[in-house]
């Protein structure tokens, strides 16, 4: 949320979180960059189709799409777009959403707004990693980590 808000106020946009210690209240009406929604990713991800992958249910096509099996995190952009475009969803690192996971994601809020960051101790993250099995790299499956950590394993994708 930092990296979001220096990065708006150098573009001279207005920013989308305000912080003030561990309270972090996002303004979903700004210009700013901001963290996706677990909704949004998801959606981008499958480039609105039903799909487990935006490029079908096909496992085989997952090396065009995926980094899979790599021995670390790779540059960006050596896979293929999905239909929309959009480059790394699948494998090389986990990417924060704005939501704080919830165990049963299908009886969360339905309206796109997550919950604020002072109701939860564990965020969302989404699309898997390069060391992460296949299942793992898909549109679908979510996971949860402690904000406070990083890896080699961890990023993640801006919205605005």
């Amino acid at each position: 949320v930092l990296f979001c808000n220096k990065l708006s106020e150098l573009e001279g946009l207005e920013p989308a979180y305000t912080i003030n210690g561990r309270d972090v209240t996002c303004n979903w009406n700004a210009k700013g960059y901001r963290l996706p929604t677990e909704a949004e990713w998801e959606y981008v991800a499958k480039a609105g189709q039903s799909d487990i992958w935006s490029f079908g249910n096909d496992l085989s096509a997952l090396s065009s799409y995926a980094y899979y099996a790599a021995s670390g995190p790779q540059a960006r952009g050596l896979t293929q777009a999905n239909p929309w475009g959009v480059y790394d969803l699948y494998g090389n690192v986990y990417e924060w959403v704005q939501d704080c996971y919830i165990d049963n994601y299908e009886s969360g809020p339905n309206d796109n707004q997550p919950r604020d960051y002072a109701e939860c101790d564990r965020r969302v993250i989404r699309g898997g990693a390069w060391n992460s099995s296949k299942e793992q790299i898909s549109s679908r499956y979510r996971n949860a980590s402690l904000a406070s950590y990083s890896s080699d394993v961890m990023g993640f994708r801006l919205a605005k």
